[in-house]
């Protein structure tokens, strides 16, 4: 659809009931959060809620930013040719958007915003019967499949890279290149407070800072690389090392740091470490992690990257294999040609060859420097505010529906 401009000033300043949905991953989750925590603000919304999968992480992240949060059953599309699993989800599917059909009308929504993920699938499609306008985000380099089917529908698209819309099935300028929405001030904190944010106030600002995260549901490839090379990195490489191995993989780190620092490594190494290494199994304010993050060792997840780019952090990127349309990997080799990453794949993520990646950047601090500036180049400090003003400039000029 045509981006209209505002017809009256009654329908500019009418106030809005907003419904996001996605989720599934954080990668689709926290962009929709951060839309939300800046819509909740806006003098022309007058209300909000989220619609996501009960057995997902929406279910739980979304009440805990304060939202009201409805689930709508649903599952991802399945592979393979059965027939047979095919047709029960086609039937999933329809029941899906009846309920969410319901819900839409229940709430009395003037607008609907995806951000991606298989729950979106039956909540776009319920607006678009009951001629909703919604809106689209795409965070990944390739587009996910139900950004591809709803977006030629769209009111309006935008997206976390250039150059999407084929992808995306639309013409070039119905896609509005934005970045990812991000949570938190990235920009404000000094290294020195970020350490006290995260309570770790006797840590060295001078000191190089390696930050490991493994996404939202942690890395087990990332843990186990990360464990078995802490003598490296912090006896012989001098570094602080932060590592967030995700809630589901906390217990299991935890038992592989013991078995090392207790049989597998000399006392005055495992003293070494335990004085500069520390792990959670998830840090809630990631603005305050990339603060003293000189570098970093992480998944490719778009919003990482929307993450690494604004905080200006060079990093070794290490892709989830098993990603939709192997989605990650792409990410990742766009942020390594543009100079802002390293990609080592995850066959290849030893404890050998991330000791080799770290020590070819600590031994080179141009190398360090020359990543930085390509993160911040690349970074879209404004995301958020572009969305919300493409989105209620459409609003303005549509009303409540489309025309």
């Amino acid at each position: 659809m045509e981006t209209l401009t505002p017809k009256t000033t009654s329908q500019a300043t009418s106030t809005h009931r907003i419904v996001l949905t996605g989720g599934g991953t954080g990668g689709h989750l926290y962009p929709a959060l951060a839309l939300a925590d800046a819509l909740k603000h806006h003098p022309n919304v007058e209300a909000l809620l989220y619609i996501g999968n009960a057995d997902s992480l929406e279910s739980k992240k979304v009440p805990e930013a304060g939202l009201p949060f409805e689930a709508v059953p649903f599952r991802g599309m399945p592979r393979g040719k059965n027939p047979f699993k095919l047709l029960g989800w086609l039937w999933a599917l329809n029941q899906a958007i009846k309920q969410a059909k319901q819900k839409l009308k229940a709430f009395n929504a003037t607008a609907v915003i995806g951000t991606g993920g298989y729950v979106a699938a039956p909540v776009l499609a319920a607006a678009q019967q009951l001629h909703i306008p919604y809106f689209i985000h795409e965070p990944d380099v390739v587009p996910g499949l139900v950004n591809k089917l709803m977006a030629r529908w769209a009111a309006g698209v935008t997206g976390a890279f250039p150059n999407r819309a084929k992808g995306l099935g639309i013409p070039e300028d119905r896609y509005t290149f934005t970045g990812n929405p991000l949570r938190g001030n990235f920009t404000s904190l000094s290294k020195t407070e970020a350490f006290h944010q995260l309570g770790l106030a006797g840590w060295s600002a001078e000191k190089l800072t390696l930050v490991i995260v493994g996404g939202s549901q942690g890395a087990r490839t990332l843990n186990k690389a990360v464990v078995q090379a802490l003598p490296q990195l912090i006896a012989d490489c001098n570094l602080q090392v932060i590592h967030q191995c995700g809630d589901k993989l906390w217990e299991e780190t935890q038992s592989l740091y013991q078995a090392h620092s207790t049989t597998g490594w000399e006392a005055e190494t495992a003293e070494k470490i335990a004085s500069a290494y520390h792990c959670q199994p998830f840090f809630n304010g990631m603005d305050a992690l990339w603060a003293v993050a000189d570098f970093s060792v992480c998944r490719a997840g778009s919003l990482t990257l929307s993450e690494l780019y604004l905080s200006g952090t060079p990093s070794i990127l290490v892709p989830y294999p098993y990603a939709a349309a192997n989605h990650q990997e792409a990410n990742a080799r766009l942020s390594e040609a543009e100079g802002a990453s390293i990609l080592l794949l995850d066959a290849a993520c030893s404890a050998e060859n991330l000791v080799r990646q770290v020590k070819r950047l600590i031994e080179r601090p141009e190398a360090l420097t020359t990543m930085k500036n390509h993160a911040l180049r690349l970074a879209k400090p404004e995301a958020t505010q572009t969305i919300i003003t493409k989105i209620m400039n459409c609003l303005g000029g549509c009303g409540k529906r489309f025309q």
